[in-house]
Order: C-alpha cells, then sequence, then structure tokens
C-alpha cells in the first residue's frame, strides 16, 4: 500500500507516558512534536492522551483506541528499565500479549552496556511478544506490535525514531503542500458563529476552527477563522 492510500485511511493517536508530564511538572514537549509530526506527513492525528505510569491504564487505553480503530497509535514514554517504566507491560496487557523477552533487544542492550549490563537494564528487552524493534542509536530500541509504535520519552531519541517510523508508514513529508486560508473577522466570538457554521458547511472535507487573534473589548473582539486547505468563501 503506498503512502498517500495509507493516509487516507490513517486515524492516527499520539500517547505520552509519565507522572511528570501529567502532574505538569514538565511540559508535553512530545505531544507538540508528535501532533506536528502527524500533520507534516498529511495524516493529522484524531486524538491525543496523557496517561500516567500505570500498567493498568496503559492497557485500558491501549485496548480502546485499538478497539475504536485507530492506527498508527505512538507513545512516548515509560520504556525504560525503571521501576516506573511500565509501557512495555501496558501495551501487552492492552493488546492481550504476554510480555517476553525479545534476544535481539536482548543482544544489542548487552553489546551497548557491557559489564553495566544490570538485571535492571535487561527489563528493556521484555517486550509484546510478536514485537519489532526500532532502532535507536543512541540507546535502548523502541518496538512495534500491531498498530502500536513505542518510543523512549528522550526528545533526542524519539525524533529520529519516530520520523523513520512515519517515512516507512506514509513516504515523503507534505511539508509545504498544506495550505492555510485565514480570514479575520472583526466580530465578537459570538457573533461570527453564523458565518463560521457557513464556512464549516461549504468545506466539509477541509475542517475549519476559530482563534483569538486581538482582543478588543466592546462588541468587536477579532476572532482569527484558519480554514485548511485552498479555495474561496462567499459570505452571501
Amino acid at each position: 500500500m503506498d503512502g498517500n492510500r495509507r493516509r487516507v485511511g490513517a486515524k492516527p493517536a499520539v500517547v505520552t507516558v509519565g507522572q511528570e508530564v501529567l502532574y505538569g511538572e514538565r511540559a508535553n514537549d512530545n505531544m507538540v512534536w508528535l501532533l506536528q509530526a502527524f500533520v507534516r506527513y498529511g495524516a493529522p492525528a484524531g486524538v491525543a492522551l496523557i496517561l500516567p505510569d500505570d500498567e493498568a491504564v496503559i492497557g485500558d487505553h491501549t485496548a480502546t483506541l485499538v478497539e475504536k480503530g485507530y492506527r498508527p497509535i505512538f507513545v512516548s514514554g515509560g520504556i525504560g528499565g525503571t521501576h516506573d517504566d511500565r509501557t512495555r507491560q501496558g501495551i501487552a496487557l492492552g493488546l492481550g500479549l504476554p510480555l517476553v523477552k525479545h534476544d535481539e533487544c536482548f543482544q544489542r542492550l548487552a553489546r551497548r552496556y557491557g559489564s553495566r549490563f544490570t538485571a535492571q537494564r535487561q527489563r528493556m528487552a521484555w517486550l509484546p511478544q510478536g514485537a519489532a524493534l526500532i532502532n535507536n542509536p543512541m540507546g535502548a530500541p523502541g518496538f512495534f506490535v500491531g498498530p502500536v509504535y513505542a518510543f523512549p520519552g528522550f526528545p533526542e531519541m524519539l525524533q529520529p525514531m519516530a520520523e523513520e517510523m512515519l517515512t516507512q508508514l506514509f513516504g515523503s513529508s507534505r511539508e509545504g503542500e498544506r495550505r492555510m486560508v485565514e480570514l479575520t473577522l472583526k466580530v465578537s466570538e459570538g457573533g461570527h458563529c453564523g458565518r463560521g457554521g457557513a464556512v464549516r458547511d461549504g468545506t466539509p472535507r477541509r475542517g475549519n476552527r476559530t482563534l483569538p487573534e486581538d482582543y478588543a473589548p466592546g462588541p468587536h473582539g477579532h476572532r482569527a477563522m484558519p480554514i485548511p486547505g485552498r479555495g474561496r468563501v462567499n459570505w452571501g
């Protein structure tokens, strides 16, 4: 199946895992980057989630996303070897798969860490049955199984790994092909509703949304309305 056909059928989901993100202790830069990356490849995500380091919660949401037809599901964070890294276990639980020792992953990790290949690090080689590896030149591999792709939470590792998977899934990036028409209406938020609905109804495959531009007190606060795609709007 070529990249264009995959884009048409894609319904991506982005999941970031980690208490530090859920509690607002760290900015969720990975989610922002992944969402923007899916847009660049012409397949905007349909949903984005932040989950705790809890394998039961990760498993429940993984199962729900799969059941609802989200493909692909990109998950970042929680695949290391520490006690609170529970993403591998959660994905296995959600897919109904056992967690098994992945021999190739074990060998790669043994070569990388040598005498520092502790029992804690060996945990990273236990993956959902049937998983394939995602190469990581900087550390432990990621993996994918079924529609789920798991990446480290370190941005410097995540980004090149995810980029490689996106290219495999969708072909080359479509950055530069996407067009945006932006209309600025000199009306209050409530005052543009009828016209906004007309734009939505006239461009059903494009989608549109409203964003505040410059708020001016009084009846004429400005609203910006980006509309993906090309075309002309007839206000009637």
